[in-house]
């Protein structure tokens, strides 16, 4: 958690042409979120059909993302470890370079801490 915390508190980005962009860094958490949401809608929907399925998406309101660190772990594949802010959780993803063509960057592992 220690490095965690070192990853916030390091300014910008270690290597700024290597890094996502805001909109790319939104993006890429968007999907990914998506991904872990829809098939829980899918089921809920399954389950109860007819009714109105509404999300919580407090949460994950990627729009809110204001500011993230990151930096290039040594000797891995084009990724990158970044952090942020996210209400009361302190949040650490990485990502990894699509290889499709458009594709940019795509959040391959994210972990939630609450603060206290």
């Amino acid at each position: 958690m220690f490095a965690a915390l070192l990853l916030i508190a390091a300014p910008g980005c270690a290597d700024p042409a290597f890094c996502p962009t805001l909109a790319e860094f939104r993006a890429a958490i968007g999907r990914m979120q998506d991904a872990l949401d829809g098939p829980v809608i899918a089921s809920i929907q399954a389950e109860h059909p007819g009714d109105i399925v509404s999300v919580d998406i407090a949460w994950r309101a990627v729009e809110n993302i204001k500011r993230f660190k990151c930096r290039k772990p040594a000797g891995e594949p084009p990724s990158a470890m970044c952090s942020y802010w996210q209400g009361p959780f302190f949040v650490t993803v990485r990502l990894t370079r699509d290889s499709s063509p458009g594709s940019g960057w795509r959040a391959a592992q994210l972990s939630r801490l609450r603060r206290r």
